[in-house]
């Protein structure tokens, strides 16, 4: 099977991750702040780059882990009763 096929509905929510994150990317602010002290103090930001590349990020990684582990136990995560066309074993 190929990966662009199998993925496809996958790699159509990424594009579209992509295209909103440059969309609403002037409209972000510089920083980001990743949390709070006990006095109200902001410890650490995050940039404004870095935090639009977080989601897509993320997603691309967990795409590549499902696909890892799907392919290192194919048997574990075959749903034998849905079957698609480019599953079957006619040629």
């Amino acid at each position: 099977m190929n990966l662009l096929t199998v993925n496809r509905l996958s790699l159509i929510a990424l594009l579209v991750l992509v295209t909103l994150t440059l969309f609403l990317y002037g409209q972000l602010p510089n920083e980001f702040t990743t949390g709070f002290t006990e006095i109200g103090e902001e410890p650490d930001v995050l940039s404004k780059s870095i935090a639009a590349l977080l989601i897509p990020g993320g997603f691309v990684l967990m795409l590549i882990l499902c696909n890892i582990i799907i392919a290192l136990s194919p048997e574990k995560f075959a749903l034998l009763q849905s079957k698609r066309a480019m599953d079957s074993d006619a040629s």
